[in-house]
């Protein structure tokens, strides 16, 4: 019963919502056409109308396309409060804490383990005041597209000093940890948390990023709860790409093929496997120019803009037993 009551509060909000967003948006449009009247035709009224109808159809669709994350304001205990550590920056921090994860840029040319078409998340944080982000997301929960939720709690232990940050995914416990009070304990649990909320979102962001700090204790751990929590995902497949990527570093060529192979099966037009595949077969004892030159060309006849591919075919083509210099040259201006 208290569930469906929140539920209802939670429409009742988003339609509020709604409605202030609609009402804005009209007196908007009431406003601006009073201001053109005087000197435009009913003719360009029409087509002015019709443009900002498809501008706000655009970004409202765009919005309500991306999956979102709202994290919902966050209790604190009095005493933290009174500190500044309001519900609102609670959530702010922890917000800010997984971006940290999500921009950190490939360090390896010739794999590159990450796409920046992976940041297709919205991360918001619930708000009474009126922003397309937070209005879309209770537009999904309405309607019932994908939406995930992030609450939690701090605790604070007066007689010990510690606190606690306890953090629910869609009411599953993803995190519980706690330190002595301090500054430096808060920044680490807003990390933690943010950490915790890209791990369960978008793990493979983490891997990528793990991978660019060369720490690969963690990207194995990374790798590993990928496939036992999100089999036949976009992050599975790419987790599958990065482990290829992985073996190559370590010379092991032959279980690097076999990886980049199992995510051609799982995904046909993965242009990036065809690229490391390729960087592979260039790398074995007896290089396979011809092979590796076949596999960037597949590469590129799925992604045309894939300008690793260009410069790996580039390369192939310079190094072979009978050199393309003209063709290498060709290639490395495409890239």
């Amino acid at each position: 019963m208290v569930e469906k009551q929140l539920h209802y509060e939670r429409a009742y909000r988003a339609l509020r919502r709604v409605r202030v967003i609609v009402r804005y948006v009209s007196e908007s449009l009431a406003s601006t056409i009073v201001a053109i009247s005087r000197n435009i035709t009913p003719l360009y009224h029409f087509a002015i109308l019709t443009l900002i109808g498809v501008f706000l159809f655009l970004v409202t669709y765009e919005t309500l396309r991306k999956p979102t994350v709202v994290i919902e304001p966050i209790p604190t205990p009095q005493e933290l409060h009174e500190l500044g550590y309001t519900p609102r920056v609670v959530a702010d921090r922890i917000s800010d804490g997984s971006k940290k994860y999500t921009v950190s840029a490939p360090s390896s040319m010739e794999g590159m383990p990450i796409d920046y078409s992976l940041l297709d998340v919205d991360i918001v944080l619930a708000s009474v005041g009126v922003s397309i982000k937070s209005v879309s997301a209770y537009l999904r929960e309405l309607v019932g597209l994908d939406h995930t939720a992030v609450s939690g709690e701090i605790l604070f232990d007066r007689r010990q000093e510690h606190v606690s940050l306890r953090l629910r995914l869609d009411r599953k416990e993803i995190l519980y940890q706690q330190c002595e009070f301090s500054e430096a304990c808060m920044d680490k649990l807003f990390l933690q948390g943010g950490y915790e909320i890209t791990k369960n979102i978008k793990p493979f962001l983490l891997a990528s990023y793990h991978y660019d700090q060369d720490e690969k204790d963690k990207v194995k751990e990374i790798i590993g709860f990928i496939y036992a929590n999100h089999f036949g995902t976009e992050d599975y497949v790419r987790a599958v790409n990065l482990e290829g990527i992985m073996r190559l570093d370590e010379n092991q060529i032959d279980k690097a093929i076999s990886l980049f192979e199992r995510v051609i099966r799982l995904d046909p037009n993965s242009s990036f496997a065809y690229n490391n595949w390729g960087i592979a077969l260039k790398n074995q004892d007896n290089p396979d120019w011809d092979g590796a030159i076949e596999k960037y060309k597949r590469a590129i006849e799925i992604d045309p803009d894939r300008a690793f591919a260009y410069i790996n075919w580039g390369a192939a083509l310079a190094r072979q037993e009978n050199p393309d210099w003209d063709g290498a040259i060709e290639k490395y201006r495409r890239a």
